[in-house]
């Protein structure tokens, strides 16, 4: 309702308003759609930039990692296999003199091993048949609650890799609480019986790259963490410290990847054959800031544009539009009947010069036309008025045909009087008060006395059968439609056939929003490729070709469109079929006579 009235209160501005509206709604628009591109070309750059910022940093700390872990396996894997470890985790019993040697032996393999690595915080050496570890590191074992914090640690560490081993936690358990450090625990295997593990190797480092990566947690962009396959981060002490809390991400088992939870956008890739992931967290609002800042500029000039854009438009249709606005007075003057009004064209531009010449040569021409308009409009009535007349002459010829009608009853000649009758019906059925659609019930009845007509003149000749049920009787046809087709049937099959009598049938059927009318007759027919040729030609004009078919395919067509008409085909008797389609449902409009 808005928008309609909205249409008509356009219509009815003035053309200088119309141009202003049209001209800056078009300002508008350009500048909304080059706003829009250059926004998303912004966004997509800045937003690109991101993503590949990201993946380097994040490749660059899964490649590092991944070489830490590497590295930390092989060290652990080689250091089981020290000839001190195995000899120690061997023992069945404690207290014997070799024993106490092997211990000090671990110590000084463990030892060793802590000084060529200074991010290692202990290393521990368990004899899982007697129970009996060795512990050495930098810190003692009360500071790092080893006995208390060991189990505890074994117990919440998960498989580090696909295959192997292995078992890592990351926590707080050693150190009371108070550093954060990472844990790889590694059963012990004897060289020499590769069954059940015989002892548990314990590492507990620092790691650099996980406190970098803590660091990174305070930046407001380019969060880094460590997760595990589940998605929960496992790298930091405080979880809250991720934009979206400590809710696990689903990775779906990918490698790599991208996905957006709560407001960020994660980046995420494994590390190598091991069960983490490096994930990178960027924040909606940090990503969308700068194109945000850009965005604002650009509509900032965007609408110093639009504004100035306004004004000189403004400024130039008001200008021009004053010699239009002459044009218009004159054409004002004109729907007044002041025929007179004339512009004078010596101060306007050259096309509008062209335009009053124009206007002023329409005004004279309408003043010559009006007399002979005059004079049309008397001989028009009288062809109207002779028109009259002629509708008479049918009535008066189907009236003169009844009186004869009944004065042959009085005479006797029944004969006669049954031909007069059909001819009065045929012709009374054929004006139809003027109407050019009748219903098919009318139609058949036309037909029945035309053949009735016919049969009296060739002696009873021709045989019909009327094969339709009332239901089809209200279809609508245009009249005349049966006629000119049962003539031909009569006059190009019949009487071709001498001596021998023919039949005609007519037939409906309703093949879904269609009707369907047959008429098929028992004549000399024709050949495939005449009848090919007919169907082809129907619908244009050929004097060779019958002028009756071809008027009444185009009343159909005309009357109905162009997917209803006649189709030819030949019968199983030897002679022709027409179809005639026609509409199943059709509003006749109210015809004026």
């Amino acid at each position: 309702m808005r928008r309609r009235k909205f249409r008509q209160k356009v219509r009815q501005m003035n053309l200088d308003v119309k141009l202003r509206l049209y001209i800056t709604m078009m300002i508008v628009g350009i500048t909304g759609v080059m706003l829009l591109i250059s926004t998303t070309f912004t966004v997509h750059s800045l937003y690109q930039k991101s993503i590949d910022a990201a993946h380097s940093k994040l490749g660059f700390i899964t490649q590092s990692y991944g070489d830490w872990l590497d590295g930390n396996k092989n060290m652990m894997m080689a250091f089981q296999m020290d000839s001190n470890i195995q000899s120690f985790c061997s023992y069945k019993t404690k207290g014997a003199e070799r024993y106490s040697v092997s211990i000090n032996k671990v110590k000084e393999s463990i030892e060793n091993q802590l000084n060529q690595n200074m991010d290692m915080n202990f290393i521990s050496v368990t004899n899982q048949e007697i129970g009996s570890y060795v512990y050495g590191g930098n810190h003692s074992v009360t500071n790092t609650r080893y006995e208390e914090a060991f189990h505890k640690g074994l117990e919440e560490s998960q498989p580090a890799r696909r295959k192997g081993s292995m078992r890592v936690n990351f926590g707080t358990e050693f150190f009371g609480g108070s550093k954060y450090s990472v844990t790889f625990y590694q059963p012990v295997y004897s060289t020499a019986h590769l069954d059940d593990p015989i002892g548990m190797l314990c590492v507990n480092v620092n790691d650099s790259l996980l406190e970098k990566m803590e660091e990174s947690l305070d930046i407001k962009s380019y969060q880094t963490y460590l997760s595990d396959l589940q998605g929960n981060c496992i790298s930091v002490m405080s979880k809250e410290k991720i934009s979206g809390g400590s809710e696990p991400l689903s990775f779906e088992g990918k490698k790599s990847g991208e996905l957006y939870h709560s407001g960020n956008f994660y980046y995420f890739q494994k590390i190598k054959d091991w069960n983490y992931y490096v994930v990178s967290v960027v924040p909606l609002s940090e990503l969308f800031q700068s194109s945000f800042e850009a965005a604002m500029l650009m509509l900032l000039v965007m609408m110093a544009v639009l504004a100035a854009s306004i004004v000189v438009v403004r400024t130039m249709v008001n200008k021009n539009y004053e010699q239009i606005a002459t044009v218009i007075q004159a054409m004002d003057h004109l729907s007044n009947n002041d025929l007179e009004y004339r512009i004078q064209t010596e101060k306007l531009l050259p096309d509008l010069q062209k335009l009053a010449k124009g206007f002023n040569s329409m005004a004279d021409d309408i003043n010559k036309l009006m007399v002979t308009v005059r004079k049309e409009q008397h001989q028009m009535d009288q062809i109207r008025f002779q028109a009259l007349q002629s509708q008479i002459q049918p009535h008066f010829l189907y009236n003169t045909l009844e009186c004869i009608h009944w004065q042959s009853m009085v005479e006797g000649e029944k004969k006669v009087s049954k031909l007069i009758m059909a001819l009065a019906s045929y012709y009374r059925l054929a004006l139809s008060k003027g109407r050019d659609v009748v219903s098919l019930k009318q139609e058949l009845e036309h037909i029945k006395y035309y053949l009735m007509i016919q049969n009296q003149r060739y002696g009873d000749m021709i045989s019909y059968e009327i094969h339709v049920d009332e239901s089809f009787y209200e279809v609508k046809i245009p009249k005349l439609t049966l006629q000119p087709l049962v003539e031909n049937s009569i006059y190009h099959g019949i009487r071709v056939k001498e001596g021998v009598k023919g039949s005609i049938q007519i037939g409906a059927r309703r093949e879904g929003e269609t009707i369907l009318l047959e008429v098929v007759d028992s004549g000399e027919g024709m050949t495939r490729q005449q009848v090919m040729e007919m169907n082809q030609s129907i619908s244009n004009y050929d004097e060779s070709f019958g002028y009756g078919v071809r008027n009444v395919n185009k009343r159909i067509q005309l009357r109905f469109g162009t997917q209803y008409g006649l189709t030819y085909g030949l019968n199983e008797h030897g002679g022709i079929t027409v179809w005639i389609t026609l509409p199943a449902e059709f509003e006749e409009e109210e015809e004026v006579i």
